[in-house]
């Protein structure tokens, strides 16, 4: 095995061999809400699966059709569940509720479904913004704390 010489013919240090330990940067910081969500999202990818097989099995869509559409949908709530860290994102996972309920057009019993999943939405996101915004509260209050215990210590 060769050695790469650098083109000033200096062997390179042993120590430039060495891999540098991987540093990570701090993971950014999930509200409750974005993490409440992402949970009833998750949730929905695993039930547009069920609904494509029974769209197919009951002959209400084309096998194509059942497949596409279910990845399709698949994709959209994967995108917005990579939005839920902006401020508008939540918005945009509430409008693809819209898709589940009108899932019953084509089987009835998807009224039902669709509006239970977002019912739980909403609960969600009513919930994760009044914890958010207690957290935030709490913080706030640490770090006055903080501030206070270091200008008391001086």
């Amino acid at each position: 095995m060769t050695q790469h010489v650098p083109e000033d013919d200096t062997p390179m240090s042993s120590a430039s061999h060495q891999q540098q330990p991987f540093l990570r940067a701090p993971r950014r910081r999930r509200g409750a809400t974005e993490s409440l969500l992402s949970v009833v999202l998750g949730l929905e990818m695993m039930l547009v699966f069920f609904v494509a097989l029974v769209f197919y099995g009951l002959r209400k869509l084309e096998p194509l059709q059942a497949l596409f559409g279910g990845i399709l949908v698949v994709v959209l709530l994967v995108i917005a569940t990579r939005m839920l860290r902006y401020t508008w994102g939540p918005w945009v996972g509430a409008a693809l509720q819209l898709i589940f309920i009108a899932c019953g057009f084509l089987e009835p019993i998807m009224f039902l479904i669709g509006v239970g999943f977002a019912a739980m939405y909403g609960y969600y996101f009513a919930k994760g913004r009044q914890l958010d915004r207690r957290n935030e509260r709490f913080r706030a209050r640490l770090e006055s704390e903080r501030a206070d215990a270091e200008t008391e210590g001086e």
